[in-house]
């Protein structure tokens, strides 16, 4: 079992690799799962920040007619789907 310092370690090369953090787990022999785990458990007890969010921007655009679904996709695979008529 790995101890909290070397958990530290592996989520700060894995946020300096640049990859996603599934395949910095593959190509580094860790257990996605555990990575997941770990990161949350430490998130938790306030020795790690969780991953701050991105700003966006968000430009005026003329009407048009919506699609069905509005995606966007985040890095490490995540994509949100949100229904073209929901309020902002």
């Amino acid at each position: 079992m790995k101890a909290e310092a070397e958990w530290l370690e592996i989520f700060t090369e894995s946020e300096s690799s640049g990859l996603p953090q599934k395949d910095y787990c593959k190509q580094n022999g860790v257990s996605y799962w555990k990575f997941c785990q770990q990161r949350s458990d430490l998130v938790k007890r306030g020795l790690m920040r969780s991953q701050p969010f991105l700003p966006i921007q968000i430009a005026e655009m003329p009407q048009v007619k919506l699609p069905v679904m509005i995606e966007i996709q985040l890095p490490h695979g995540i994509i949100l789907r949100i229904p073209p008529d929901v309020a902002v």
